[in-house]
């Protein structure tokens, strides 16, 4: 599959870090929901959006105002907008912006005028999406409205950050209690072995114990990563 390249950005790293949060096609979400209402309400535009930048395509995590779900990749004003990650890139007129005046947004059923997107960025700083307003006049974003959509931006990513690191959590948990599962059973296989082995079977009774200590070493580095 092609991969849209965008100038400033690093294509692999953003794909690498969006996989990590596992969050792509994923059902809506109020916490989501939420980021979008506010930033229309805020800036006082009649759409709004959470995006997110795969290697073919915008989605939409979260949207009010319209109802589509995604657009490609190189349709995507928010693509411009992370190619500056640390800057809100503001569009007062896409119709008179020679980057936007042809795209399908502006020209379409959409008739897409204004744009607004607050990039965001990974703690690694890599650019994955947008909190982004829109709307279908012309107008300018004020200085508050700005910071507000960079605020909101931040939330965004630690809203997906707390997501991420629960998933790892559970993910760990459950590869605890299957080691737990797995130290019982050789447990209870060398203590079998230990009853049962005669003189000329020490070499496998030998063979369990070592497989009883690494699991034993095993589950005792997993709980320090868990309790750490």
């Amino acid at each position: 599959m092609k991969i849209v390249e965008m100038p400033g950005t690093d294509a692999k790293k953003r794909l690498e870090a969006l996989l990590s949060y596992q969050i792509m096609d994923t059902p809506s979400e109020p916490a989501y929901d939420d980021i979008a209402r506010r930033a229309a309400e805020i800036c006082g535009t009649s759409m709004a959006a959470v995006t997110l930048l795969d290697e073919r395509r915008q989605w939409f995590k979260a949207q009010m105002g319209f109802e589509m779900r995604e657009t490609p990749l190189e349709d995507a004003f928010c693509a411009r907008a992370i190619e500056r990650p640390g800057e809100l890139m503001v569009v007062p007129d896409a119709a008179r912006d020679e980057r936007f005046r042809d795209n399908p947004m502006v020209t379409g059923g959409m008739q897409l005028r204004f744009y607004a997107g607050a990039p965001l960025v990974t703690p690694e700083g890599v650019p994955i999406g947008t909190v982004c307003v829109l709307d279908q006049e012309p107008r300018e974003l004020s200085r508050i409205e700005g910071s507000a959509l960079k605020g909101l931006a931040r939330e965004t990513i630690a809203v997906m950050e707390a997501a991420r690191c629960r998933a790892l959590l559970d993910r760990e948990r459950e590869r605890a209690q299957h080691l737990q599962v797995s130290e019982t059973y050789f447990r209870h296989l060398t203590e079998y072995a230990l009853v049962s082995c005669q003189p000329s079977d020490l070499h496998n009774f030998a063979v369990f114990s070592r497989m009883r200590s690494a699991l034993a070493v095993q589950r005792k580095g997993l709980g320090l990563l868990l309790c750490s």
